[in-house]
């Protein structure tokens, strides 16, 4: 049995992981204590995600970042495309409650704890891109990336048995 992971999670530890000194500002849901300064990762949900082959899959992700200075809004984009180049072969550790629909994520046989994922590339699909002043003073970019891996867990890598 195949169990499909939630890539929202692993795009948002991607960055969490490359941008530590802006964890506490990065969110996948915005709310009332979200502040006017953030960045928000969000899948890109007019595009589906499409097998490339019989095991890999690639999904298309949008990072909005708000700021309440253009110029530094800009730069904080630019550093996250900078950050999130182009790149091969990353591996990264998820919260396994995090990669799972709960209702299935309560099944005995799936791991807990952190469950390493690997991502065979990330790309940009552009530079960062201004929205512009959204008003009351907030600026926004945007960037948006692929990324393509290996997106399901199966009961043989789980237990062990086929």
């Amino acid at each position: 049995m195949k169990y499909y992971i939630d890539t929202l999670y692993v795009m948002f530890e991607l960055l969490k992981k490359k941008m530590p000194n802006d964890r506490d500002k990065i969110y996948t849901v915005l709310s009332a204590t979200s502040g006017q300064e953030y960045i928000l990762v969000q899948s890109r949900s007019s595009l589906p995600s499409h097998l490339t082959n019989a095991s890999l899959s690639k999904k298309s992700f949008n990072v909005l970042v708000q700021g309440l200075s253009e110029n530094k809004t800009r730069q904080k984009a630019y550093q996250i495309y900078n950050t999130l180049r182009e790149g091969y072969n990353l591996q990264i550790d998820v919260p396994a409650s995090k990669l799972l629909d709960p209702e299935i994520a309560s099944s005995p046989n799936l791991p807990t704890g952190l469950v390493t994922i690997r991502i065979a590339s990330i790309r940009p699909i552009s530079e960062p891109y201004a929205i512009g002043n959204v008003g009351q003073g907030l600026y926004q970019y945007s960037l948006n990336y692929n990324l393509t891996g290996r997106f399901t867990l199966d009961e043989y890598r789980i237990t062990g048995n086929p």
